[in-house]
């Protein structure tokens, strides 16, 4: 299943996301102000949501304080009300299944695979799943004499399942090479859309 099977279009999904996003700058006490370039920013995720197939992944880039994390969370909010059929239980009374999105940073996630694996193999084969400020965690994870690299090993294997992810970063493509290597970044390059937000700090007065 990709996300474009809940059959909502690109209008939709605009229309709710431009307004869930200005109710999450308010939750902060902030004013809400209508940019261009975020709007225009958040018609293309918009359409990603209703359109895509073969880019099962969503990347969302830019100088930190654009708005990139706010965006996911309005659409968390969003996937947090829709149901799906669940084709793995045959009981009638609990055949429909949340969607939502699981949101955790990238040092969460790192974290994560060494205090409590079951739950990063939770995160690994949830629907939708939401990677905050990769980039920001540690490359790789040793363990008596072993070396892992819990984001790589995520990222791949949801790359292997075709599983909707988002993440943002405020590494360019070329940064994600040389921190992920060539196999990562060719993956990336293949099931992700790039939307890159607006180059404005909103956190500055």
């Amino acid at each position: 299943m990709v996300l474009s099977d809940f059959n909502y279009d690109t209008d939709y999904c605009y229309r709710w996301l431009t307004f869930l996003f200005s109710e999450e700058v308010k939750l902060r006490y902030r004013e809400y102000k209508v940019h261009k370039q975020q709007q225009e920013a958040i018609h293309k995720v918009a359409d990603w949501m209703a359109t895509s197939k073969s880019r099962f992944g969503l990347v969302l880039n830019g100088i930190t304080g654009n708005g990139k994390t706010t965006l996911v969370k309005a659409m968390q909010n969003f996937y947090n009300i829709c149901k799906f059929k669940n084709p793995l239980n045959e009981e009638e009374a609990v055949f429909y299944t949340h969607a939502s999105i699981t949101f955790l940073t990238s040092k969460e996630l790192y974290h994560l695979y060494a205090s409590d694996k079951k739950r990063f193999d939770r995160c690994m084969n949830t629907f939708i799943l939401a990677v905050d400020d990769l980039g920001t965690e540690e490359s790789e994870f040793c363990q008596y004499g072993n070396r892992y690299k819990p984001l790589e090993e995520l990222l791949s294997y949801r790359y292997e399942r075709m599983l909707p992810t988002i993440v943002t970063t405020n590494l360019s493509g070329k940064a994600i090479r040389e921190k992920y290597g060539d196999r990562l970044a060719d993956r990336f390059n293949e099931m992700m859309q790039v939307v890159t937000m607006p180059d404005i700090n909103f956190r500055n007065p």
